[in-house]
Order: C-alpha cells, then sequence, then structure tokens
C-alpha cells in the first residue's frame, strides 16, 4: 500500500522534529558535562586526591580500589570486547536474535567510549594522582604521551 505524500511528508516533519530534540539533548548533556569536570577538577579533585593519601592509604579501600582498576585495565576491557564480539559472530553472525543485538550495541558503545577516553588522555594530558604525590606536579599537561601523566601506576604510593 503506497502512502500519500501528505503521509510521508508529515512523517519526515516528525524525524526532523525528533532528531533536533536529540541535539538539543546532546548538546545540554555535553555542556553539563565540561561544566561539571571543570567544578570538579579545579575544586576539588587535588583535595580529595591528597585526602585519599593521607587516610585510605594502606587500607581495605585502598586494596579493593587496586583491584577495580586491575578489572578495568584495558587488557581486560579489551579481551571482553573481543569475547563478546566473537560471540557475536559465531553464535548469531545475522545478528537476528535481540541478544545479540544488545550485547553488539554494549561491544560498540564501549569501544567508542574507550576511543573518545583516550583521545581526552592524550588532548588533556592530566597529571595522574602518583604524580602530586611523589613529585608535587599536578594539572593538565597538553598533547602528553608521557605514560605517567595519562596513566595510573599501580605502584605502592608511599
Amino acid at each position: 500500500m503506497l502512502e500519500s505524500r501528505a503521509e510521508v511528508g508529515n512523517l519526515d516533519n516528525h524525524n526532523e522534529s525528533e532528531m533536533e530534540s536529540v541535539k538539543k539533548r546532546v548538546l545540554l548533556t555535553t555542556i553539563v558535562t565540561v561544566v561539571l569536570y571543570l567544578i570538579l577538577f579545579l575544586f576539588f579533585d587535588k583535595s580529595i586526591d591528597l585526602w585519599m593519601l593521607h587516610n585510605l592509604s594502606g587500607t581495605t579501600v585502598e586494596s579493593v580500589g587496586r583491584q577495580i582498576s586491575l578489572l578495568a585495565s584495558s587488557s581486560c576491557v579489551n579481551l571482553a570486547l573481543l569475547c563478546g564480539f566473537g560471540y557475536i559472530i559465531i553464535a548469531d553472525p545475522g545478528i537476528r536474535k535481540k541478544s545479540t543485538k544488545r550485547l553488539l550495541y554494549i561491544v560498540i558503545t564501549v569501544s567508542i567510549a574507550i576511543i573518545i577516553g583516550e583521545g581526552f588522555k592524550y588532548l588533556l594530558g592530566r597529571y595522574r594522582p602518583i604524580m602530586l604525590f611523589q613529585k608535587g606536579e599536578y594539572g593538565l599537561h597538553f598533547f602528553s604521551t608521557k605514560w605517567e601523566i595519562n596513566y595510573w601506576t599501580r605502584n605502592r604510593i608511599h
């Protein structure tokens, strides 16, 4: 059954309106995220780092944090993404099942988040807390590829 031109035009207008709404929400979310990042970085980050160093070093909280960091390391996450993608290819190569579509969505969104996150690490070059604790360096070091600036070390802090 063919739709009339008026119905198609109404559908196009609806899609354009919906797309504008999505653009506005993405822009608003981006602005809120940037403002929140700046507030936290400028006013809270350094004092929280130093408080944690003085109050939580050598405690169970630090140990649990290290274990979570280990699980969230790029090699573990990349292995999980590879396994998820491999499962999709083997179990449902046509991506027909709803569960496979969901898994593909997760694999793609996490991969994009990693790419964006790594890009920001390079662009901003934020000194890691270990640099503050050991050398008193804090802030941003733009376009840096130095490991100790962009990545957390697993060495003991004290």
